[in-house]
């Protein structure tokens, strides 16, 4: 992770626990929203899991050149493991989200957010697209997630804008 002038690694681990700590909300607000709506192939399950990854750019980079043939780091990505043919047992986690910490610097710092929301906005973004979401299908999709985000996030208690209201 690149450092900005002024911001000390510590100031950095604050951020990324206060993150961590705000987790259970978000976690809390993404479970009251209802996966059919964008995925009507997903069976109930009790429990969901979802594993997230902080990386830099360069492996954001790596990443996304590897999987959207885009060579540029982008700030998340999202791997669903409903869209397989194979099922998943209960215990498996349905998705990987990558965040890219440099990246959510650079956007905590643009949109005037602490890193810790900025990372919750990309966790609920990155989540949203294993669900099933997705803004780059068509406009009505890209209202459809926008308003489930705009929910989620102020469920979870964050005054932030999401993703694709930027």
């Amino acid at each position: 992770m690149s450092l900005v002038p002024g911001k000390s690694p510590r100031k950095y681990m604050q951020d990324i626990e206060h993150y961590a700590r705000s987790l259970p909300r978000i976690t809390k607000a993404l479970a009251a929203v209802d996966w059919r709506l964008a995925r009507a192939d997903v069976p109930p399950r009790k429990k969901t899991e979802i594993l997230v990854h902080l990386v830099s750019d360069a492996v954001m980079k790596k990443l996304n050149s590897t999987y959207r043939h885009k060579p540029k780091a982008t700030d998340v990505l999202s791997f669903s493991y409903l869209e397989t043919a194979t099922p998943l047992f209960a215990h498996e986690p349905v998705g990987e989200i990558y965040v890219s910490l440099d990246t959510a610097v650079r956007q905590a710092r643009e949109w005037n957010t602490t890193l810790a929301e900025e990372l919750a906005v990309l966790t609920a973004h990155g989540t949203l697209h294993i669900m099933g979401y997705d803004h780059e299908k068509s406009e009505t999709e890209m209202k459809k997630m926008r308003r489930v985000e705009k929910q989620i996030l102020v469920r979870a208690g964050l005054p932030v804008q999401g993703l694709t209201d930027r």
